[in-house]
């Protein structure tokens, strides 16, 4: 009986000006022939079945068009299969884990994507789960059959189930390349959230490299046939498990590239470093090896979102993303990145308030298509972010130079997501000057003799907002020899209004936006444009009584960490008349560090500091701001530029 993978049915779309080939099982040694109707210059081709049956037809794909083409595969018992409505194109190959998965019904701006994509030629292959779930008993050996259905865009409700982000990628290619022509688009969805990057890697790729083969065995990532569906819960993590039941259906089919959003799983160990790097080498080698429809293969890759990796204060998802970054600086021609953590927190209640799915996808897929028009469409190899290029220490400044700076470096406001430190590895908050159109000087006039820089490494601090040409600038870390741990320090921008913080209830995941600033007992809080000196906004505390306040909550990835340092120094304005007071709560106490005027800094503000003398290590819950005046005529007080003093 003649019997063919699914990817091999009516309505589907295969690349364009390549090798298509055509697999399946039909009676042992038969011959097996495959033709393209109507010809149009594209070959027929014939193959004989092996002693088991199995097949492997190769036939050359015209080039792109709207006209549907039929494909008739017949053996010599007289069987056939007619793939009928066949389209060539463009397609990509869209994988990975919970972002790449996130469906267009996840997200609530839907319909303009539908009513964009449904008059166009875009079709998407969805490779289905297999009926057993994620504890099932997985196949060792790749199933050829796994199920999987081609859906056209002309019914867009047939894609609320794909990838949002491959989707926004093919709707905004399409365009690009329709200008001048007709190219029908596409992808194949295969993706499977909380998965590995081992799951989606064919068992000959690795066990033939024996380099990976015993990384892998080190950080028991490998299984073998005696080790095989004994995990459980987590079978659909082990090493093959995905390529086996999601790639191996598509086997066959050429793609120019790969769309890949994954990493969450690998944020921790030695993945902070080089494996995963490791892995994305062999990931786009293997692959190209298999799906390439020419030497030009890219494979571009979504950065991570911040999310909780590790202990407060540690920087393995920043570690992490400059794996991509390094990949793509070092083989141009093969990988590209798109950084994101410059986007808004964004996501859906129906997905469980869960910001590791962030839900602006289609921002995402539209990023990832420039990069694809730029570098496999326009030939521009080099195009890409602005990564770290080198850089120097000059005085008390570090100066960065980057390279692929395009029209040049760009910052809205103040500098965020930008961090020094001196040689006790302690980082604060960076000021900056751009120097030149790939050239940036950062500070921090705490730091005089500055040592490292980082920038958009710390795991829970989105909207950082350097850019370069058309794109953020990529991630990076200067300090090659320790483990970076950043705290991120909202409140030292007295115009940033809101922070994520996370807590516990029970087992019940809070993690919300919340004010950097808080008011207690009767005092007001808000963000005060009229009165400022060094920012776009302070922080106007008042109230009615002559004693009131202001607090700040420490939460983790935002601590307040002051037994590291000295003091705080702070501007206020409105001063006569007003003493200050730092409170400091722990779990056991309330600790009082008086405010002393220094210095006047013009225009109404003062300068003040209060010394952490006798400071312990336990844990701070909040500080607050307490003012008390000696009458009622104006009681408020201004707060701006609030700076940690180094020991």
């Amino acid at each position: 009986m003649l019997t063919l993978p699914y990817i091999f049915s009516s309505g589907s779309l295969f690349q364009q000006n390549s090798v298509l080939t055509i697999t399946g099982t039909t009676e042992p040694n038969a011959k097996v022939t495959c033709e393209i109707l109507p010809s149009g210059g594209a070959d027929s081709s014939t193959a004989f079945a092996d002693s088991d049956g199995h097949f492997r037809v190769n036939i050359g794909t015209p080039e792109a068009s709207f006209d549907p083409y039929t494909i008739r595969i017949t053996n010599d018992a007289g069987e056939e299969h007619v793939m009928e409505d066949v389209l060539f194109g463009e397609i990509w190959l869209a994988s990975g884990q919970s972002n790449m998965e996130l469906a267009n019904q996840s997200l609530h701006d839907t319909k303009p994507m539908y009513n964009s994509i449904s008059a166009k030629n875009i079709r998407v292959f969805n490779a289905f789960y297999p009926p057993f779930g994620a504890d099932g008993e997985f196949p060792y050996e790749p199933d050829y059959m796994a199920k999987g259905m081609w859906y056209k865009s002309e019914n867009p409700e047939s894609l609320r189930d794909v990838s949002a982000l491959a989707t926004a990628f093919v709707n905004d290619l399409y365009d690009f390349l329709n200008q001048n022509a007709d190219i029908p688009v596409g992808f194949l969805n295969v993706t499977w959230g909380g998965t590995s990057v081992y799951a989606w890697l064919p068992r000959e790729a690795y066990e033939n490299d024996e380099y990976m083969l015993e990384r892998m065995k080190k950080c028991g990532h490998y299984r073998d046939r005696s080790a095989w569906n004994q995990a459980g819960g987590g079978n659909f993590q082990q090493c093959s498990a995905q390529y086996n039941v999601k790639i191996a259906l598509v086997e066959g089919v050429r793609v120019r590239g790969v769309l890949w959003y994954q990493g969450e799983n690998e944020c921790g160990a030695e993945f902070n470093n080089r494996i995963y790097a490791d892995y994305l080498r062999l990931y786009h080698r293997t692959y190209k090896e298999r799906f390439a429809a020419d030497d030009n293969f890219l494979m571009i890759s979504s950065h991570l979102y911040p999310w909780t990796y590790g202990a407060s204060g540690e920087c393995s998802y920043g570690y992490l993303n400059e794996a991509f970054v390094k990949t793509a600086v070092e083989s141009p021609e093969k990988f590209a990145f798109m950084p994101i953590a410059d986007l808004e927190p964004e996501w859906s209640y129906h997905t469980g308030n869960h910001p590791i799915h962030p839900t602006h996808k289609y921002t995402i897929g539209r990023r990832m298509a420039s990069v694809a028009a730029e570098k496999v469409y326009q030939g521009t190899a080099d195009y890409s972010p602005a990564t770290l290029d080198s850089y120097e220490i000059i005085g008390n400044r570090i100066r960065l130079k980057f390279r692929n700076a395009g029209c040049g470096l760009r910052v809205s406001g103040k500098l965020h997501g930008m961090y020094v430190a001196a040689s006790d590895g302690l980082y604060l908050p960076a000021d900056y000057e751009i120097i030149s159109h790939d050239t940036l000087d950062i500070w921090c006039d705490e730091i005089d003799a500055p040592v490292n820089a980082a920038y958009a490494m710390q795991s829970l601090e989105a909207r950082v907002n350097l850019y370069a040409g058309d794109y953020p600038v990529a991630p990076f870390y200067t300090d090659r020899e320790n483990f970076l741990k950043i705290e991120a320090r909202p409140w030292y921008d007295t115009s940033v209004e809101t922070l994520w913080g996370l807590k516990m209830h029970d087992d019940v995941l809070d993690f919300f936006l919340h004010p950097v600033w808080m008011p207690e007992g009767d005092a007001e809080v808000c963000h005060d444009t009229c009165f400022r000196r060094d920012t776009s906004a302070s922080v106007r505390v008042c109230a009615e009584s002559k004693t009131f306040g202001c607090r700040v909550k420490s939460y983790p990835y935002n601590r307040l960490d002051f037994h590291n340092y000295a003091a705080m120094e702070v501007n206020f304005y409105n001063t006569n008349g007003m003493t200050a007071k730092l409170m400091l709560k722990t779990n056991d106490a309330e600790l009082d560090f008086v405010f002393e005027k220094t210095a006047d800094v013009g225009s109404g503000w003062c300068r003040y500091r209060a010394d952490f003398a006798g400071l312990s290590e336990e844990e701070i819950k909040y500080m607050s701001f307490r003012f008390e005046f000696e009458s009622d005529r104006y009681t408020f007080v201004n707060i701006e530029k609030p700076r940690l003093i180094r020991k």
